[in-house]
């Protein structure tokens, strides 16, 4: 292994290492984040900040689908069908005292919220597989009313 893309993908990200060690490829289209159309010589002081823990960060997910609506929607669709059974595992896990279990189960949730920019419910999500990984019942109890929670708010974000 050369190199690595951190999830959730950036396709920019993924473009530059695959040009970096595939150089006789053809070229690859870079997609243009948000990031990369602010002037290059733009003061910190103007770029507009991002409030800590966002419910839905749709820019990101969009960038991450290429700008593609239609791919948006496709997958934002997918998501919101597959979640809620997700999440009823994960409290079927916590209310059988199955930390590490929970812990995984928590990982899923992190990883496809990160994906669609479910910002909020990653963060809950993250701090259950920690405590999952730790065996802390206790942590995943208190936290498991928040992940349904958060999972509506983003619900209510994405069909706004």
């Amino acid at each position: 292994m050369n190199d690595y893309v951190t999830k959730p993908v950036d396709p920019q990200a993924l473009a530059i290492a695959l040009a970096k060690w595939l150089p006789d490829a053809p070229s690859i289209a870079l997609v243009e984040s948000s990031a990369s159309r602010l002037a290059p010589d733009t003061p910190a002081a103007e770029i507009p900040e991002v409030p800590a823990i966002t419910v839905f960060d749709r820019a990101s997910f969009l960038a991450r689908m290429m700008d593609d609506e239609s791919l948006l929607h496709e997958v934002q669709e997918g998501f919101l069908n597959d979640i809620p059974g997700q999440i009823e595992t994960l409290q079927g896990l916590v209310g059988r005292g199955e930390t590490k279990l929970a812990g995984a189960q928590a990982h899923k949730i992190k990883g496809a919220a990160a994906h669609v920019g479910g910002e909020a419910l990653r963060a809950v999500a993250t701090a259950m597989e920690m405590a999952g990984e730790q065996g802390d019942q206790t942590k995943l109890e208190q936290l498991m009313p928040e992940v349904p929670r958060q999972f509506q708010c983003l619900k209510a974000a994405m069909e706004v």
